[in-house]
């Protein structure tokens, strides 16, 4: 019953996903510059998840973690990084952008290099590190937004959406890894896979929301 429930709820959510690309693509004129990187990252994801999903319903013994290291946790990541720091503007935070991202790409490096298994099981510590590290880019984001004419007009950006729907579906399944992690013991596998996909449905949702608000607001 727990493995169907997985299965189902995977499935949604790639409706969801496929549901978000398909509108992304449809109203791509007014979700702003660089919209194509962003667009890149989710058509990507959509693919990963149905290529696990086809692969594990033929095989139970597939193993999906070497694929969402270097598809998730590397390629997406990179295209996320790259979609916000085309968004910065402040000559200030294109350096901190590009410093962030050098550091992302040299964490991935150095922790494929020095941890065994790093393509064979979740690396937990260097999915907390770029989490935080995108978080901080996206701060940068925010932090000129809300400190410049854009912010009049903040239903309408749609990198705000991105912003905050990304915060949700990423960081937000932070803390619930963090219990699974150190505590195995005390999380049933039913309330974890319930929980990650409840916060997965909720960002989305709001990526799928803020297409219909978003107006080309390039000022």
């Amino acid at each position: 019953m727990i493995e169907w429930n997985k299965q189902l709820g995977v499935l949604i959510q790639i409706l969801l996903m496929l549901l978000t690309l398909f509108f992304l693509i449809l109203r791509r004129n007014q979700l702003g510059k660089s919209i194509n990187y962003f667009i890149s990252a989710i058509s990507l994801g959509c693919g990963i998840e149905i290529f696990n999903f086809v692969s594990k319903y033929f095989d139970e013994e597939y193993n999906s973690v070497p694929v969402y290291i270097i598809g998730v946790n590397l390629i997406i990541f990179f295209i996320f990084f790259l979609y916000f720091y085309q968004l910065l503007e402040v000559k200030r935070f294109k350096r901190i952008g590009v410093a962030l991202i050098v550091i992302f790409l040299l964490g991935y490096l150095i922790s494929a290099i020095a941890q065994k298994d790093f393509f064979n099981s979740f690396p937990f510590v260097f999915y907390c590190a770029e989490v935080a590290l995108l978080s901080m880019i996206i701060f940068l984001v925010l932090w000129q937004t809300f400190n410049s004419d854009r912010i009049l007009k903040l239903k309408s950006y749609y990198p705000f959406w991105v912003s905050i729907g990304l915060m949700v579906i990423y960081l937000g399944v932070v803390p619930l890894l963090i219990v699974s992690n150190t505590a195995k013991t005390m999380m049933n596998l039913n309330i974890f896979f319930i929980i990650l996909f409840a916060v997965n449905v909720i960002g989305y949702s709001i990526l799928l929301t803020g297409i219909f608000y978003a107006k080309n607001t390039e000022i």
